[in-house]
């Protein structure tokens, strides 16, 4: 499936997302303790690469003990990892990445969409922290690495 970006400027003008596989497949009547799902999103224009965005879309459920039945008790999107090719960077392609992923979570009807920062990902870009405040993330620094969090919206 290739879906349109939302273009930020020096982007071309047929810069396109595609993902490889569908979180949306896992049944919403599937009650088991953990259900995940990895999705990878690829930014392309024609033959070039721009990089991708690898993320896991998850249901949590709990078993009632009265009923004895499942009970979905979360659903989150981590975003694992973001690479973009370092000739391409700063260009706004990894925000149009946030915004794509943001709203499959949101039509997931996530809760949250979240990930780690770790050293090795400060040492390389010492930016990221800044990044993720500016698309309206909640940074938190964990004493050597930052969790990034955004509360979704049930819209």
């Amino acid at each position: 499936m290739t879906e349109r970006l939302v273009r930020g400027h020096e982007i071309p003008d047929d810069l396109e997302i595609t993902y490889t596989s569908s979180a949306f497949e896992m049944h919403p009547d599937l009650y088991l303790p953990e259900v995940k799902q990895g999705v990878y999103y690829i930014a392309s224009s024609g033959r070039i690469k721009y990089g991708l965005l690898n993320s896991q879309f998850t249901i949590v459920s709990r078993l009632d003990p009265n009923s004895g039945d499942y009970q979905e008790t979360l659903r989150s999107v981590k975003i694992c990892d973001v690479i973009i090719w370092e000739l391409f960077r700063r260009r706004g392609i990894g925000t149009n990445f946030l915004k794509y992923a943001e709203e499959d979570a949101r039509t997931f009807r996530a809760n949250t969409i979240w990930g780690l920062l770790v050293p090795l990902d400060l040492v390389e870009r010492p930016w990221l922290p800044q990044f993720y405040s500016k698309n309206g993330y909640e940074v938190e620094d964990k004493n050597g690495y930052y969790e990034v969090r955004k509360t979704l919206s049930s819209i």
